[in-house]
């Protein structure tokens, strides 16, 4: 058994410094590229380590993609102007089954010298699949009494 494991080692590390000569300009190239004819899960969990280990989680940030309007759907939370500072704060829950979220839009509405006004503001965030965060933008504060809506109008996620 040992004997067997060496030689599948052997094996993906050939397999992964070709790949790393040729192609594999990413985790999932690599990943793909190496898995061609293996079929233990020994070997896979080798080939995902070593995927990882040359191809880092945040060059997979890297190349997030934007959230469909299903995947939108499931970032839910509450948020409103902080207590400190000109800061609208969100507490945002990301229902997403096998999505990390990693970049927000947020839409934040309310009356600016009487007119309703909306303005973006985009953050950089780790939200697991089924986690929650915290985003916290520095914003245009509205008129004294203002009300505040918001809502999530892109995001991204890989």
């Amino acid at each position: 058994m040992k004997k067997n494991l060496y030689i599948v080692i052997l094996g993906l590390s050939s397999q992964l410094s070709y790949a790393g000569i040729f192609g594999a300009s990413n985790f999932d190239d690599c990943v793909l590229d190496s898995m061609k004819g293996v079929t233990s899960d020994i070997a896979a969990r080798s080939i995902y380590q070593s995927c990882r280990q040359k191809f880092p989680e945040k060059q997979v940030k890297n190349n997030a993609k934007n959230l469909s309007t299903s995947e939108l759907s499931m970032l839910t939370g509450r948020g409103g102007p902080a207590q400190v500072g000109n800061y609208f704060s969100v507490d945002l829950l990301n229902g997403n089954n096998e999505l990390t979220v990693s970049a927000v839009t947020l839409a934040v509405t309310t009356k600016i010298s009487g007119k309703v006004v909306t303005n973006y503001y985009d953050a950089d965030v780790t939200i697991g699949p089924k986690k929650t965060g915290n985003i916290f933008v520095k914003y245009i504060a509205g008129d004294d009494g203002a009300k505040y809506e918001w809502g999530i109008s892109a995001a991204k996620g890989y």
